[in-house]
C-alpha cells in the first residue's frame, strides 16, 4: 500500500516539475516510476511529451508508442504522436495520427490547428484551410490560428482574405507580432500594394529590428517601386547581417543583374539554388562544371531550368560549348525539344521527362553565364539562333495566303501563376487602342484567360489557340509575322531569339533581364522596349507601340 503511495507521490512530483518548464527533472521522474512500474500509463504518456519536448523525438515517440499498446483509443496520446512525428518530419503518419485523435475528441481546437499545419507543410494547403476552418468555429479568439489561417488563404492565392486573417491575428495579440506583420506585407504584395506593404514592414522592424524576411522584403519592395538607389544599401545590409540568407544574396544578385553589373549578379544569382520559391530540377549524380574544367571531347550536360522563357534565353550558349569541343546534352521542357533541335553545332537536345542521358560534367543552364563570364559586353547575341522546323513554316504560310496587310502577332498575357504576373500581363480590352491600324493582328499565345475572350472577336484578332501544340508551331507561326507585340512572357523570347521585330510591352520595374530605362536589349537586337511610366496605366507604351506599327505600315520601319 505504501509502495503505490510512493510511486503516486513520485509521479505527481515529476508532472509538477513538468508543468514548472524542468523536463529534464521531469524525465528523470518519470523514468523513475516506469523502473518499479514499467506499465504506468501516465508515466509513459507524459515521459514521451517531456523527451519529444527536449528535442529527443525518436525516444519520446517510442514512449507514445509503448503507451498506446496499453490504451489504444485516447486521443491526447494519439496527437502527442502526431506532435512528435510533425518534429520529426513524418508528416503523413503525423496527419494521420491527428485524424486518429479527432476521430473521438472532434472539438479540440489545436488538434485541428496541428493537423491543418502538417498539411499546409505537405503542399495541400486547401485541405489545410478545411481543417483550419473547423479550428476557427471552435476557438476563433486564437490569434495562431488566424496566422495559420492567413499563410493557407494566401498559397491559395486568397489574398485579400489573407490580410484579413493577419488582421484577426493582430486585433487578438498574435504572439510574435514582427512576423505577423511581414506576413501582411507579403500577402500585400501579391495584390499589388506595394507602398502599404512597404509599411508593414516597416511596422515589423520597428517591433522586432532582427527579422531577415521582414528587411528582404523591404528591400525587394524598394526596387519594385522604382527606388533603386534606396534598394541596394537595404540588400547590402541584409546581406552584411546575415550572409548566409540565401533570399537576401539572391535578391542582391538580382538588383546588380538589373543594373548590368553583371560579375557581382551572376555570382549572387547562384543563391537561387537555396531560395524556396525556385523549383530546381534535381542534379543527377555526376560533377558540375564551373567554367575551369576543360570540355573538349567532354559530354557536358545542360539542365534547364525555371520557366519556359528562361530556357529559350539561354539556350544561345550551347552551340558556344560546342565549339569549344563539348558534346552538348541540353536538357528542355518537352514543349520545347522540336524548336531547341534548331540551334547550330553538336547540340543534342532531349526531354526533361526521357531518362538522363550520359555525361561527364552537368551545369545548370542558368549557370552558363557564370561559368563563362559574361559581361554587359560579351553577351552572345547573334540572332536568329532559332529557327522553326521548315514543313510547318510551310504549312503556316500556306494557311495563312498571301498578306494584303501588315500581320501582326499579338501576347497579351502569360501564366497567371507567375509572380509577376499582376504586372506583366495586359487585358486583351486595353488593345482597343490600337483598333485604328490597319493591321491584320493574330493571337501567339496558347491560352487566354476568360476575361479576354469576348475581346477577340471585338478586336478583329486572328484566333490560333488550337493549333499552337507546341513551341516549335507557335515559332513557325510568328515567323509569319512582320512583327510581334508581347508583354514580358516565354513568347517574347523567342520572337527575339528567331530575329523577328519585337516589340516589347513591360512595367515600370520588369524582370532584371530587361534592365533599366533602355530602349533595347543587349540580348536580342531586334527587340524594342516600351515601357510604362506608371503603375496600372498602359496607355502611353499603346500609343507608342502604335506609333512604330503605323511606321512600319506605312513601310519606313
Amino acid at each position: 500500500m505504501m509502495q503505490a503511495a510512493d510511486l503516486r507521490a513520485r509521479l505527481l512530483g515529476a508532472i509538477e516539475t513538468h508543468r514548472a518548464g524542468r523536463l529534464e527533472e521531469a524525465i528523470d521522474g518519470y523514468r523513475e516510476v516506469l523502473a518499479r512500474h514499467p506499465a504506468q500509463f501516465d508515466a509513459l504518456r507524459l515521459l514521451g511529451a517531456a523527451l519529444s519536448g527536449v528535442g529527443r523525438h525518436e525516444e519520446g515517440l517510442a514512449m507514445l508508442e509503448r503507451a498506446l499498446q496499453l490504451k489504444t483509443g485516447l486521443p491526447e496520446v494519439w496527437a502527442l504522436r502526431g506532435d512528435a512525428l510533425s518534429r520529426l518530419g513524418r508528416r503523413e503518419e503525423a496527419v494521420s495520427s491527428y485524424e486518429r485523435a479527432l476521430m473521438s475528441q472532434p472539438n479540440v481546437s489545436s488538434t485541428w490547428i496541428s493537423l491543418g499545419a502538417q498539411l499546409r507543410a505537405l503542399g495541400r494547403p486547401a485541405e489545410a484551410l478545411a481543417r483550419f476552418e473547423r479550428a476557427v468555429a471552435l476557438d476563433p479568439r486564437s490569434a495562431t490560428l488566424w496566422i495559420h489561417h492567413g499563410e493557407a488563404l494566401n498559397e491559395l492565392g486568397r489574398h485579400s482574405e489573407a490580410v484579413a486573417s493577419y488582421d484577426c491575428a493582430l486585433s487578438l495579440g498574435a504572439p510574435r507580432p514582427a512576423e505577423v506583420w511581414h506576413l501582411r506585407g507579403v500577402a500585400l504584395r501579391s495584390l499589388g500594394s506595394r507602398e502599404s506593404a512597404l509599411d508593414c514592414c516597416d511596422r515589423a522592424l520597428k517591433l522586432e529590428s532582427d527579422q531577415p524576411p521582414a528587411r528582404v522584403l523591404r528591400a525587394v519592395l524598394l526596387a519594385e517601386l522604382g527606388r533603386i538607389d534606396d534598394a541596394f544599401p537595404a540588400l547590402g545590409e541584409a546581406v552584411e547581417r546575415t550572409p548566409e540568407d540565401a533570399a537576401a544574396q539572391f535578391n542582391l544578385g538580382m538588383l546588380n543583374l538589373t543594373a548590368g553589373r553583371f560579375e557581382e549578379g551572376w555570382e549572387r544569382y547562384e543563391w537561387r539554388k537555396k531560395v524556396a520559391q525556385f523549383s530546381m530540377p534535381e542534379a543527377p549524380d555526376g560533377p558540375t562544371w564551373t567554367g575551369t574544367e576543360p570540355l573538349a571531347g567532354r559530354r557536358l550536360l545542360l539542365i534547364a531550368e525555371q520557366g519556359l522563357g528562361d530556357t529559350i534565353h539561354f539556350c544561345r550558349f550551347a552551340p558556344l560549348l560546342a565549339q569549344q569541343g563539348a558534346q552538348i546534352k541540353l536538357v528542355v521542357q518537352p514543349s520545347l525539344t522540336t524548336l531547341l533541335s534548331s540551334l547550330a553545332g553538336s547540340v543534342d537536345v532531349t526531354s526533361t521527362v526521357e531518362p538522363m542521358p550520359a555525361f561527364d560534367l552537368q551545369c545548370s543552364l542558368l549557370s552558363v553565364p557564370k561559368a563563362l563570364g559574361t559581361t554587359l559586353a560579351t553577351i552572345p547575341a547573334p540572332v536568329p539562333y532559332l529557327s522553326p522546323p521548315s514543313g510547318r513554316l510551310r504549312a503556316w504560310r500556306e494557311l495563312l495566303g498571301v498578306a494584303r496587310k501588315p500581320r501582326i502577332g499579338l501576347v497579351c498575357s502569360g501564366s497567371a501563376q507567375h509572380g509577376n504576373d499582376r504586372n506583366r500581363s495586359i487585358g486583351l480590352q486595353q488593345f482597343a487602342l490600337l483598333r485604328s491600324l490597319d493591321v491584320e493582328w493574330h493571337l501567339l499565345q496558347a491560352d487566354l484567360r476568360e476575361s479576354d475572350q469576348a475581346s477577340l472577336a471585338v478586336l478583329g484578332i486572328v484566333d490560333h489557340r488550337s493549333r499552337l501544340t507546341d513551341f516549335a508551331e507557335t515559332a513557325a507561326l510568328a515567323s509569319c509575322m512582320d512583327a510581334v507585340v508581347s508583354v514580358d512572357t516565354a513568347v517574347a523570347h523567342l520572337a527575339g531569339a528567331l530575329g523577328l521585330g519585337l516589340l516589347l510591352l513591360l512595367p515600370e520595374v520588369p524582370d532584371w533581364r530587361w534592365m533599366l530605362e533602355r530602349g533595347d536589349s543587349p540580348w536580342y537586337p531586334s527587340a524594342r522596349i516600351f515601357r510604362r511610366p506608371s503603375r496600372g496605366d498602359w496607355s502611353e507604351p499603346l500609343q507608342q507601340v502604335g506609333e512604330a506599327l503605323r511606321s512600319l505600315q506605312s513601310g519606313t520601319k
